[in-house]
């Protein structure tokens, strides 16, 4: 009886260990995979999303985007224009009865950027949207330097800095009514690649010292540029006589640049007018600028308690050749 009690009790405990030896040898076992494997890379530098990025940026890639984003821009064209049947002129941009589109609602951003969407500058007034900057990042390895042209930096220099911080890109900075470019330039390391000239962009070149200006076409001819990857406008109303020089100027060869950042100052009479607006609008269209972003600036609401005025808007340029449909 005692010797079939310890028969059970041993068959008990060597159940009980193998067990415990099972789990153990299957731990190690695990703990060994684990270790084995490689680390693993950060987001960033995974080789599944270096793989994923190659992938999305390829000509392929791009050239089905913007196929796709401009068949896209041909139906909201149309639309608008369903909707406008009478001149520019006749349209009441904010109206209170009837079918409700105000101002800046028959000018919408449905194009694709066919890259990231990336606002560069600070939050607020002065920063600006911009299409593919990780290609201006990847020019850095390029012998051919990207070229940015700024109108109007009043004292405010933050989109300037970050291009100057995160690219190599050559940055020709204009505007007379200061002396120099904003704080956020400072004691910048690449401040060399900084060029700045005090004077105007105007439709027309006036030598007067107090308002000297110059037209975009005179000014990349005395840099001896044919070609301005970003060209930023902030010059407080002049953009559109300025523009359509701009289009009168490269008519028939292209506009000169890969993309456009403008602020706009509709008004309700004058240069800004709804009408005038929407027959520049159309123009730039035309010459194959597309508008993937825009941004309205608050402070004609806020501080003038006015109608939305201001309006930044970002373009691509679709008919000419340029980094962004590589």
């Amino acid at each position: 009886m005692a010797l079939q009690r310890l028969s059970h009790t041993s068959l008990v405990v060597i159940a009980f260990s193998s067990i415990l030896l099972l789990l153990v040898l299957n731990n190690i076992q695990y703990q060994s995979s684990y270790n084995s494997r490689a680390e693993p890379k950060s987001l960033k530098n995974s080789s599944s999303v270096v793989s994923l990025d190659k992938n999305l940026n390829t000509k392929s890639h791009v050239k089905r985007t913007l196929e796709k984003a401009e068949e896209a821009y041909q139906r909201y064209i149309s639309e608008r224009r369903q909707i406008v049947k009478k001149p520019p002129h006749l349209i009441d941009p904010w109206p209170k009865t009837g079918r409700i589109i105000y101002f800046y609602e028959y000018f919408l951003p449905v194009f694709t950027c066919p890259y990231t969407t990336q606002r560069i500058g600070r939050i607020g007034d002065g920063g600006k949207f911009v299409c593919g900057f990780e290609n201006f990042e990847n020019s850095q390895n390029s012998s051919q330097k990207c070229i940015l042209y700024s109108f109007g930096v009043n004292r405010e220099s933050s989109f300037e800095a970050e291009f100057l911080r995160r690219t190599s890109c050559e940055i020709f900075a204009f505007d007379a009514s200061v002396n120099s470019m904003g704080p956020e330039i400072g004691k910048h390391k690449n401040k060399s690649r900084i060029h700045f000239s005090k004077v105007f962009l105007g439709e027309k070149n006036n030598q007067a010292a107090k308002t000297k200006t110059k037209t975009l076409l005179t000014i990349m001819r005395e840099n001896r540029h044919t070609w301005i990857d970003i060209l930023k406008m902030d010059i407080e109303g002049k953009e559109f006589a300025v523009l359509n020089q701009i289009l009168d100027d490269f008519k028939g060869i292209g506009l000169p640049f890969g993309q456009l950042q403008v602020e706009f100052h509709g008004s309700a009479t004058g240069a800004g007018s709804f009408a005038n607006f929407y027959k520049l609008w159309e123009r730039l269209e035309e010459a194959g600028l597309r508008p993937f972003m825009n941004e309205v600036n608050h402070y004609m609401c806020v501080k003038k308690k006015s109608k939305p005025w201001l309006m930044e808007y970002s373009f691509i340029n679709i008919k000419v050749d340029n980094i962004l449909l590589h």
